[in-house]
């Protein structure tokens, strides 16, 4: 087992979620100056560095296909994914205390 490569990924996790909510703030950014290809890109960078199979990374994908749909995410869902990142970067960083 790896057990170096798995402490490595836990002790990275914050700068990672961090780097989303980054990500998120310029996809918010691109959304208000209807740039919505920018808002994607930015979104699906948000989204890579996010857990798999957490509430985060499932509202941004859900976001993301919208967006290929034409509808453009409301205030509320992109408020609601900032405070799911926060959620999980709040867990990871007790997780290194």
């Amino acid at each position: 087992m790896n057990t170096t490569g798995t402490a490595t990924l836990a002790a990275d996790w914050p700068t990672r979620l961090e780097q989303a909510i980054d990500d998120l703030q310029t996809a918010r950014f691109f959304l208000r100056r209807e740039d919505r290809a920018s808002a994607r890109d930015a979104l699906i960078l948000c989204r890579d560095e996010l857990p798999r199979g957490s509430r985060a990374r499932d509202l941004t994908q859900q976001i993301l296909n919208e967006l290929r749909l034409g509808i453009r995410p409301t205030f509320h869902q992109t408020a609601l994914l900032r405070e799911y990142i926060e959620d999980v970067l709040d867990e990871a960083l007790r997780d290194q205390g």
